[in-house]
């Protein structure tokens, strides 16, 4: 609770832009020249120094810097610590990744489909024809719509519904 009352002037202090959600700090800012580069520097400096005024200790193994679009070799350090650079982030939920494109996503919702379709299948010890084709269409289902929307559905709303309805209602 005391994160959130503290965390409520940090935009005010930064020049690059901010997002806070829960215990989520997001900052970032495009880097067109060295000087936005310092700025950006300049912003992580000011976040320490914020969060050490408020004695709040920021997991540094946590932060890491994602260059998006045109390969940026900038490193930029927190509290004398060099961030990690990486190709892909899974932010709150969301996978991104450096050129912006959906499959690293996709993938792993799929994925995660795919395991909770083999939970179901190794918590029958028999499987009739019936059960066995409604699982396998629905693996094909999850399949066909990762792959034509980009969107992912939900295993649990295949299982009650029987379709692929995007829809959560």
């Amino acid at each position: 609770m005391s994160f959130l009352l503290y965390v409520n002037d940090l935009p005010r202090l930064l020049s690059s832009p901010v997002l806070l959600y829960a215990d989520n700090v997001s900052i970032w800012r495009a880097i067109k020249s060295k000087g936005d580069s310092l700025e950006l520097q300049n912003d992580l400096e000011k976040l320490s120094e914020w969060s050490q005024t408020w004695k709040l200790q920021i997991n540094t193994s946590k932060c890491i810097v994602m260059h998006i679009g045109h390969h940026g070799t900038d490193t930029y350090r927190m509290n004398n610590i060099e961030l990690s650079v990486v190709q892909t982030n899974n932010d709150l939920g969301i996978t991104v990744s450096q050129d912006l494109k959906t499959t690293a996503h996709c993938r792993a919702i799929a994925a995660k489909g795919f395991r909770a379709l083999s939970l179901i299948r190794r918590a029958f010890n028999h499987v009739d024809a019936n059960l066995s084709d409604f699982a396998y269409s629905i693996r094909a289902s999850q399949t066909r719509v990762l792959h034509t929307s980009g969107q992912p559905m939900s295993i649990k709303r295949q299982l009650a519904f029987g379709k692929g309805s995007q829809n959560s209602n």
